[in-house]
């Protein structure tokens, strides 16, 4: 017996260039069912210095000098890489011992940009 407060059928996103993304394919929405909702997409939001990326830099092993530390933030940090249509790179986990994803960019540029963040703050917490 199908639930009504559950979606069923894939939720597709269509930004104004006309390409679909599928946003979940089954949730609960807490307002029961949903439709006929337009779903406006905004541009990016900047990438300050203040921003912490999401990735935990708590049980990372400071101490290390600067080359040091830049080294291995070189082997924690990856590349930016191309999922799909969107950009990605991942940041290693030192309490879970494993590589955590960052959120999808539009483009490159903006990728690169949240990348070189987060090998700025590793980088610094390695140094801690």
């Amino acid at each position: 017996m199908a639930i009504i407060d559950h979606m069923t059928s894939p939720l597709v996103i269509r930004d104004p260039d006309g390409n679909e993304h599928i946003a979940a394919a089954c949730f609960t929405h807490p307002q029961g069912e949903i439709r006929d909702h337009t779903l406006m997409l905004g541009s990016e939001a900047p990438i300050t210095s203040q921003s912490t990326m999401g990735f935990d830099q708590s049980a990372v092993p400071g101490g290390k000098n600067k080359i040091e530390a830049m080294a291995q933030a070189g082997k924690e940090v990856s590349s930016v890489f191309k999922m799909g249509k969107q950009y990605k790179f991942s940041v290693f986990n030192h309490k879970t011992q494993a590589w955590n994803e960052s959120g999808a960019y539009g483009s490159k540029e903006a990728a690169e940009q949240a990348r070189d963040l987060a090998f700025k703050q590793r980088f610094d917490a390695l140094t801690k």
